[in-house]
């Protein structure tokens, strides 16, 4: 996803109910990650794991797709080492600019919830900008707030820790990730995704279950749009619920 934004895709819409990566320039972006491991051989070999850069922790490769909380751990396996760097993708043929996907972490009370207001008030703290700070300190975890970077513990963190320097550019650059059913949407992409990188020299002989990159993202796109249709058969029937609870009440 962060290879496509840069190269001027996006993911979903913003409400997150509607696929928006079966473009040709998504297609672009497959092709080119296939030319990097079947053309170029600049990648390692593909194979599951359960962290995507134990290789570069071992100097085999110069850079890894990451998260801006993976410097951490690439502290922690290393003994300390602190000789990198972190940044945003740089543009591709179609972007206009340096990007990558963001995110948040979110937050729920169940409607079990015993005391909402305890539970919306440690929402609260978590999400402000004490509870940023304190996480910061404690699981040296970035915040999505603004003025989180603005902070002297902010600054003295990038003192100890240079990698962090062009976290504050990366949140700023990253095209929204909506959380609209994340592992369901997964579930039906990545084999789509694996087959092509796994099998490419098949499908390039006309071999393979798709004619290219292009039919392998429309396939995509609409096992993505499946899920967001029964997710948002589920919110509607959900409201309506919530609406007739509300009635009773009022009444």
């Amino acid at each position: 996803m962060p290879w496509a934004a840069s190269n001027g895709v996006r993911f979903q819409d913003r409400a997150g109910t509607r696929a928006l990566f079966d473009t040709p320039a998504a297609a672009e972006t497959l092709r080119f990650l296939i030319d990097l491991y079947w053309t170029d051989r600049v990648c390692p070999p593909f194979r599951r794991q359960l962290v995507a850069y134990d290789q570069f922790q071992e100097g085999r490769v110069a850079c890894v797709l990451a998260g801006t909380w993976s410097g951490k751990y690439v502290v922690r396996n290393t003994q300390g080492w602190k000789g990198f760097g972190l940044t945003p993708f740089p543009p591709g043929p179609q972007g206009t600019g340096y990007k990558t996907m963001t995110w948040a972490n979110m937050l729920v009370m169940s409607s079990r919830c015993r005391q909402v207001e305890v539970a919306w008030e440690f929402i609260r703290f978590l999400c402000g900008l004490e509870g940023s700070l304190l996480k910061m300190r404690l699981l040296e975890q970035n915040s999505p707030r603004q003025d989180f970077f603005r902070t002297g513990s902010w600054q003295a963190a990038v003192k100890e820790r240079p990698y962090l320097e062009h976290v504050p550019r990366i949140c700023a650059v990253g095209d929204p990730l909506q959380h609209t059913q994340i592992q369901a949407v997964e579930d039906e992409v990545q084999p789509i995704f694996e087959y092509v990188l796994l099998n490419w020299p098949e499908i390039e002989a006309g071999r393979g279950r798709f004619g290219g990159p292009a039919d392998a993202l429309h396939l995509a796109a609409e096992r993505v749009n499946e899920v967001y249709d029964r997710y948002g058969h589920l919110v509607r029937r959900w409201d309506g619920q919530l609406g007739r609870h509300v009635g009773e009440g009022d009444d």
